[in-house]
């Protein structure tokens, strides 16, 4: 690892991975608040100075007005290679024990540090949704969720695959077209339909 000039960085034009407002400026404050993190999680080039792991941290740093970033060269890496990392770099695997964040970490540092809000507390049962001819009083009684100090909650339900697209897609266009959460998104569409 070494630190070099920020300038001298090239931003990958085909990384894929994109960022919503709110959380760029997250990060955008995150690497003022704590710039030593970027050591733990260097931006990764290749022999070219091309980004290949690290854009929107670059971008990020270049808003925070950083001179000089800490980098490691991927030397000898070849196309697939490189296709492969900026590809694994952004996926992310494992889940979160939400239980276990909620109850051993403070929700206002969690947010501060990227996860959205909505996300916090207990799940429910799952509502089994494939038959649908089954009367509204028959379905399984809720437990009580478990409800954050800041009021959130988190919801789980099954549901056929096509219903789950269609539900997927309309949140992603009405975060889009609003740049909101999920759970804001979720949010407007039940709105709608009470109005």
């Amino acid at each position: 690892m070494k630190k070099v000039d920020i300038k001298t960085l090239v931003p990958n034009e085909e990384n894929p991975r994109l960022i919503k407002e709110h959380a760029f400026k997250k990060l955008v404050n995150s690497v003022k608040e704590f710039p030593e993190m970027l050591e733990y999680r260097p931006i990764i080039v290749d022999d070219e100075n091309v980004i290949l792991a690290g854009n929107m941290r670059y971008r990020a740093c270049m808003e925070a007005g950083l001179k000089k970033v800490p980098v490691i060269v991927a030397k000898d890496l070849s196309q697939e290679q490189k296709n492969q990392l900026i590809i694994k770099d952004n996926q992310n695997f494992g889940e979160w024990d939400w239980d276990m964040l909620a109850d051993n970490w403070k929700q206002d540092d969690l947010v501060a540090w990227g996860f959205e809000p909505y996300n916090f507390g207990t799940p429910t049962s799952f509502l089994d949704m494939e038959d649908e001819t089954e009367p509204l009083d028959d379905l399984p009684s809720i437990e009580k969720p478990k409800i954050t100090d800041d009021g959130y909650v988190r919801y789980e339900i099954v549901m056929l695959e096509e219903d789950k697209q269609f539900l997927v897609e309309t949140l992603a266009a009405v975060r889009k077209e609003h740049d909101v959460t999920l759970a804001e998104a979720l949010m407007i569409v039940v709105k709608q339909y009470k109005s």
